[in-house]
């Protein structure tokens, strides 16, 4: 735990009440998911179908229907962002797409890139340039 003395961020935020807190849930770990569930988005930590951890998970509309219904049986209406990431191919556009596009199909709302395993400085290069996958 950490403790901050009083402090004002400069510029103030154009959202209110205040900026939307996304917040990582480990599924299927049930206090995570519910932490995440009563805030404004969920940051999925799961396992693909191999049991194996990822951002994007197998099983994310599993994952999504918990968390709408979580978020229901506690009178948590409006907005709610899913956010999953993973990596997708920057020379083929066709594969990317179907990569998030099955995501969103999930529930996702967000992607993000991000390859934590094998990313080099010219794969990461290579990846800004293509631009972001288009589901």
């Amino acid at each position: 735990h950490y403790h901050f003395a009083p402090m004002a961020f400069r510029p103030r935020p154009v959202q209110r009440p205040r900026i939307p807190v996304w917040v990582v849930g480990a599924w299927p770990h049930v206090k995570p998911m519910r932490r995440a569930a009563r805030w404004d988005g969920l940051v999925v930590q799961g396992t693909d179908a191999d049991g194996q951890p990822t951002n994007a998970p197998a099983n994310l509309d599993e994952i999504v229907t918990w968390v709408t219904v979580e978020r229901m049986r506690n009178g948590l209406t409006g907005p709610y962002d899913i956010v999953v990431g993973g990596t997708t191919p920057a020379d083929d556009p066709a594969a990317a797409a179907a990569i998030t596009a099955s995501m969103a199909a999930a529930g996702a709302t967000w992607w993000t890139e991000a390859d934590w395993d094998t990313a080099t400085i010219g794969s990461l290069r290579a990846r800004i340039a293509a631009g972001p996958p288009r589901a």
